[in-house]
């Protein structure tokens, strides 16, 4: 019981330092990839449907 108490306390301090990190850098990683899939996926329609 002792060991669950030790991951509740570390997953809340984790949760509650790391979350606005997260939130910064999330949509710093997340638009370029999705514009990068965009760019594949349009070079992709033009090879294939030619």
């Amino acid at each position: 019981m002792r060991e669950l108490g030790h991951v509740r306390l570390f997953s809340s301090w984790a949760e509650r330092d790391l979350q606005p990190l997260a939130d910064a850098l999330g949509p710093l990683i997340e638009v370029p990839v999705l514009v990068a899939l965009v760019y594949v996926s349009l070079a992709w329609r033009r090879r294939f449907t030619a």
